[in-house]
Order: C-alpha cells, then structure tokens, then sequence
C-alpha cells in the first residue's frame, strides 16, 4: 500500500489525456523525480485497473510550514518531509503521486507552490508529445445537476446506486448593465448542497439567465461520489482543469478520480481537453480549502 509521507491533506492535482501510450508519460515523469516506488495496482469503483506510482520530488525551496515526525514500522522514526544532501546541498523531499487508468494520467502534489513549479516542468519535458489536460466546462455541469445539484451516473451494469452531488459552489456576479458591483461572489459549501434551500435559490440564475439582470457564473465546485448514498471520495475543481483532491495513509481517493471522471463523462458537454497548463490560472483554486 502506497504511503506518502505527506497524507491527510489536500493534495493539488491535474489530469493528462494522451493519445500515446501512458508508460511513456510515466517515464518522462519519473526522470524528474528520485526514489520511485514499485507500481501498485488497485482496482476503483468501476473495475477498472489503475496503476499508482510514489515518486519524490527533491527541492532545494521548502515549501511546507513546518515538519512532523512520523513512525514506520519499517522505517522507524523520522521527521517529513525528508531531506537528502544532492550534490553537497540538502533537498526536501516532497510526495509526487502518478496514477494512470485508461487514457488518462493523473499527476498530484502538495502545496500550491510546488505544483506551480513541478506541473510547469512536467509541461515542458512533454512538449510535442500529444499530451492534453482535461478540464470541465463547471458551468454545464451545474445546470445538468440542477436545482438538485446531483445527478446519478453509470455503474458499469452493477447493482450498484453511483451518484455525483455537489459538495461547494463558488459564484461569481457581474452586473453588464452597472459598473459598480455590489455582490462579487457566494460560496457554499457542505455535505450534500443541492438539499438546501439556499444553493436552490443562488443557482437559479445559471440555470435560468434570462429571467435575471445579474450574470452569475460557477467559478469553482465540488463535487462528490456516491455509491448506495455513502460518500466515496469528493475533489474540487476550476473552470481550468486544476483539481484538489484529500490524500489519506493510503492514497486511497486519487484512484476513486477516476470513477467519478468517468462518471462526468457520461454527461455529454461536461468534459474536453485544453493545450493550456491550468496551473498558471489556478486564482480560484488556490484559495480553495481541501474537500
């Protein structure tokens, strides 16, 4: 079982489609970092194979706040993250987590900073290779889950109830007729939004613009997977294509991505592809607290 070092926490995250074949992605990948873990696989909601590597990414920038000690049974007792002298110099050692299923390949780190830097060289050393990010157009995805905000979704021909529900909802507003701007944006957030009264009034706007002065557009989301009404794994996500996912022990949700990208897909109009690193247009989901 795959174990960062830096788990229980947000981890920031983008996901490449490519018409190649993945292992080559992986490998340009893992030239940028040291200490690869052995390939683990797993199996998601979907049945569907994924395949999951632990890299480090060494950095001579700190980019976390403070260390912690952490025990193994393996390796003892040691402080994260962890260091290793590089050419006479000490580096951190931050977790970089690449799972691939499919045609899809997803990248994720910790800490914003370090994925502005790692996903900029990770888009250069795949230039010229036909690799694309994914992205959701947030908007569509609103209106197709509507004033419920959820919407059930395939399951592969299984018994088995799999739903998307909104979990966070950013609204941004702009008055066309008016230059001041009296309300700029609304967030909510929680368990299951689309049963409030209150995301039901917010969104009526986005689903039914003409009836409304103000443009109201969803600037960030969450969402979350359901299967037989438990919840599963949730991400956030921007109108970009950058995501923020929560990383346990076990990395046991960035796997569960994949089914609920999956999931998304079968809604038509929902998912495309951009040339365009998301990372550097990331505002709204570098504010963003972890789902």
């Amino acid at each position: 079982m795959i174990v960062p070092d830096l788990f229980n926490r947000t981890y920031i995250a983008e996901i490449l489609r490519t018409q190649l074949d993945t292992d080559f992605i992986i490998e340009t990948i893992k030239r940028l970092t040291i200490e690869h873990s052995p390939p683990e696989q797993v199996e998601e909601l979907g049945a569907t194979s994924i395949t999951m590597i632990h890299s480090f990414l060494p950095s001579s920038t700190g980019y976390h706040r403070f260390t912690r000690t952490v025990e193994s049974p393996m390796q003892g007792t040691f402080s994260v993250p962890r260091t290793k002298n590089i050419r006479g110099k000490q580096h951190y050692l931050y977790d970089v987590l690449i799972a691939t299923g499919g045609r899809d390949v997803i990248i994720a780190v910790p800490y914003h900073a370090l994925a502005e830097m790692f996903f900029v060289q990770v888009n250069r050393a795949l230039a010229g290779k036909r690799a694309m990010y994914e992205k959701l157009d947030i908007t569509n995805l609103v209106v197709k889950l509507g004033q419920s905000g959820s919407v059930q979704i395939l399951s592969d021909g299984k018994p088995r109830k799999l739903e998307i529900g909104l979990t966070r909802c950013q609204l941004a507003y702009s008055d066309p007729q008016s230059r001041s701007q009296s309300l700029q944006q609304v967030l909510i957030s929680g368990g299951h939004i689309g049963a409030s009264d209150v995301y039901r009034y917010l969104v009526k706007p986005v689903l039914d613009p003409k009836n409304y002065p103000l443009t109201v557009t969803p600037i960030l989301i969450g969402f979350a997977l359901f299967a037989d009404g438990i919840k599963k794994t949730s991400a956030a996500t921007d109108r970009h294509g950058n995501f923020k996912l929560w990383i346990g022990p076990g990395a046991t949700r960035i796997e569960r991505l994949f089914t609920l990208l999956k999931g998304i897909e079968s809604i038509k109009g929902i998912l495309s592809t951009t040339g365009n690193l998301p990372i550097l247009q990331s505002r709204a989901i570098k504010g963003a607290e972890g789902e």
